[in-house]
């Protein structure tokens, strides 16, 4: 369109170019910054209301794409108004036009940083269902092994627990101090916080964090492992 305005030299025909011309930058610039709103709650409602974890990660893997294809579109409308098109925003002197130019720059302007953030959510919700697939791998392979009566033959989880307690009962502590000792580990490791310090009641923040955890520390041995149904 800018070209067929360049080109053109009836006066008419060359307002009616620079008319689509200043519709289509427009239109651009509202396009860019609703798509950068759509795809953050998209983001956000997939990560959070998908309940399939192979359809979860598909879709914001398709996410991320359309977050490139946005951050491409950004850097030609850059092009577009500060180098390949200088001439054209030379010639066509309008008042209106200058306003859609500025508004244009300002616009994108803000989208990169929001982009910057939602591929680091991407990445952060990407990693989360990594981990929570393993460790329900695990939790259904475990499963598997103990209803054949294997579990404690075919993994380590009885050296994992022994040495879980070992090193709670190596000093010969007194129950209080287990449970002191128990507690504050459980404190430091955000799994629990003390919220009545004088009747010691805690709240739980993570519960299943810790048992993910030591889900994930037991060892099955290579063997079984091959064995296990998919």
């Amino acid at each position: 369109m800018i070209d067929y305005y360049l080109n053109e030299t009836n006066e008419q025909r060359k307002y009616a170019y620079l008319r689509e011309v200043k519709k289509t930058l427009r239109n651009v610039g509202n396009i860019t910054l609703r798509n950068v709103v759509d795809l953050k709650r998209n983001v956000d409602n997939t990560f959070k209301n998908e309940p399939n974890y192979k359809n979860k990660k598909a879709k914001l893997t398709n996410l991320d794409k359309k977050r490139k294809d946005i951050a491409k579109l950004i850097e030609q409308t850059e092009k577009l108004i500060s180098e390949k098109e200088l001439t054209f925003f030379t010639t066509a002197t309008d008042e209106e036009l200058n306003s859609i130019i500025v508004q244009l720059k300002m616009q994108p302007g803000k989208c990169p940083h929001n982009l910057i953030e939602i591929e680091r959510q991407i990445i952060d919700f990407l990693n989360q269902i990594q981990y929570q697939s393993s460790v329900i791998e695990q939790l259904r392979k475990i499963k598997c092994l103990k209803d054949q009566y294997i579990l404690e033959t075919s993994t380590d989880i009885k050296t994992v627990l022994e040495t879980k307690l070992d090193s709670i009962n190596k000093d010969k502590k007194s129950r209080e101090e287990i449970l002191k000792e128990i507690l504050d580990g459980l404190v430091k490791e955000s799994f629990i916080e003390l919220e009545n310090e004088r009747t010691g009641q805690y709240k739980v923040l993570a519960a299943f964090k810790y048992i993910e955890q030591l889900l994930l520390t037991i060892n099955i041995s290579e063997e079984v492992q091959n064995e296990i149904p998919e």
